[in-house]
């Protein structure tokens, strides 16, 4: 009797075990996935992390977050022909102009050996005045290049930390 009763018991046991521990994996298995989340949420907000996909910009070129607070995006395009590239400043919608005042707007190509930095000149759009303006362009030899990758870094009104947007032509 005492042995029926003992293997009942080491049975019962048993089976609380495997399926506690089933369960103790699928926790720990679904808490992973909460944990990555978090890790490419805290990753986004610091700036790593792969860049956030957008569609093209209104003028057909590569939109990229200007900072990290999404209010600005930039769109750069270029001319290859005339080795020229211009850059809008867009607004969160990612299709309107967001005119602001600039300051030290700078765009460098890091497709080169030795990255190029290229002063970004404000160039206003009809309307624009007062310090205020959505269209930056440069002119650079390397502008010319079958592709092109950078960066775009630059203050907006009173700002101390400047702002930065990657682009990468595919």
């Amino acid at each position: 009797m005492f042995a029926r009763w003992f293997t009942g018991c080491a049975t019962i046991a048993l089976g609380l075990v495997l399926v506690v521990g089933c369960n103790d994996k699928n926790k720990e298995a679904a808490n992973d996935g909460k944990d990555k989340n978090k890790d490419a949420q805290a990753n986004k907000e610091k700036g790593k992390g792969a860049p956030e996909a957008h569609d093209p910009g209104p003028h057909g070129g590569i939109i990229d977050d200007f900072g990290t607070d999404e209010k600005f995006h930039t769109e750069f395009t270029r001319d290859k022909a005339k080795k020229v590239a211009v850059v809008y400043l867009i607004g969160p919608d990612e299709k309107s102009l967001a005119p602001s005042k600039t300051k030290d707007m700078k765009l460098t190509l890091t497709h080169l050996p030795t990255p190029e930095q290229i002063d970004l000149k404000p160039d206003p759009m009809p309307g624009e005045k007062d310090g205020v303006c959505s269209r930056f362009t440069a002119s650079h030899e390397k502008l010319g290049d079958a592709k092109v990758k950078g960066k775009i870094r630059g203050y907006l009104g009173d700002e101390t930390e400047a702002r930065q947007a990657k682009f990468e032509e595919k």
